[in-house]
C-alpha cells in the first residue's frame, strides 16, 4: 500500500492517502481532550497529561480520517487489549512518538482485512537492544536488511506494524524474537516471516510493509490483503 507522509510545517493535522481507498492523518501531538468521547476519557482519566495528549490526538485523527472516507464521527473506545475498538465496517491503526500522532482507516472490504502503523524517532531503538529485538538470524546475517548495517529502530518499526496489523485478527500475542523482517530498501519494502509457534500468527506472511523517514521519524505501514472468494 503506497502513501507519502506530508510535510508537517505547523500544528494543524495533515491528510495523505493510503493506496486506493484508505485515509491517513498525520500531525503534532496537541491537546484534544475537548473532542473526545465519554467513553474514551476514561481511559485515559488518571493518567498524566503526556498521556491524555497522545491519545486525544490519535482519537481526534481518527475522526479527521473517517470523514474522509464519509464516516460519521464515532467514539473509538479501547478495548481490553488496549487495541482501539473500530466501528463497525472500518478498519485502522493508529500510533505516535513523543512528538507525532498518526493515524489510519480504511472501510472494510476496499482491499485490506488488517493494517498497522508504527512512528519512531529515528535513533530511539540503540544498538543495546538488538538482542532483545532481533532473531539470531537477524543479528547474523544483516544482509536481510538490505545493508551490512543493521538499523535497529526501522526494524522495531516494522515488527510494531505487523504486530498491530496481525493481533485483531488472530488475538494472539507475538514476540519480537518470533517476527524476522526482510528489507528492501530499494523499494522502501518490507515482509516479514514468522518463526514462532503457532500457525495462526503465520498469516503475517502473506503482507506487506512500506516505510518511509521524514522530518527525524520512521514511519512503517503493514497491510494484509483482503481474502478472495470464488465468486470474486
Amino acid at each position: 500500500i503506497p502513501f507519502k507522509l506530508p510535510v508537517i510545517d505547523g500544528d494543524a493535522p495533515k491528510e495523505f492517502k493510503v493506496g486506493a481507498h484508505g485515509r491517513g492523518v498525520v500531525g503534532r501531538i496537541g491537546n484534544y481532550t475537548d473532542s473526545c468521547y465519554a467513553g474514551e476519557l476514561g481511559h485515559v482519566c488518571r493518567a498524566v497529561e503526556k498521556r491524555r495528549r497522545e491519545y486525544s490526538s490519535g482519537r481526534h485523527f481518527v475522526r479527521i480520517g473517517l470523514m474522509s472516507l464519509g464516516v460519521e464521527k464515532v467514539a473509538i473506545p479501547t478495548g481490553a487489549r488496549r487495541q482501539p475498538v473500530w466501528p463497525k465496517g472500518v478498519i485502522g491503526s493508529i500510533a505516535h512518538s513523543d512528538e507525532l500522532a498518526l493515524a489510519v482507516v480504511f472501510r472494510s472490504r476496499q482491499g485490506v482485512r488488517g493494517i498497522g502503523v508504527d512512528v519512531e524517532a529515528e535513533g530511539r531503538v540503540s544498538s543495546g537492544l538488538r538482542s532483545l529485538i532481533l532473531t539470531d538470524r537477524e543479528i547474523l546475517h544483516p544482509e536481510m536488511f538490505s545493508r551490512q548495517s543493521i538499523d535497529e529502530t526501522l526494524v522495531f518499526s516494522a515488527k510494531e506494524s505487523v504486530f498491530k496489523a496481525i493481533n485483531p485478527l488472530v488475538g494472539a500475542m507475538i514476540g519480537f524474537r518470533e517476527v524476522e523482517i526482510h528489507i528492501d530498501e530499494a523499494r522502501s519494502s518490507f515482509a516479514a516471516q514468522f518463526v514462532g509457534p503457532g500457525l495462526s500468527n503465520r498469516l503475517m506472511n502473506e503482507g506487506v510493509g512500506r516505510y518511509t523517514k521524514s522530518q527525524g521519524h520512521i514511519v512503517c505501514m503493514f497491510a494484509l490483503g483482503d481474502m478472495k472468494t470464488p465468486n470474486d
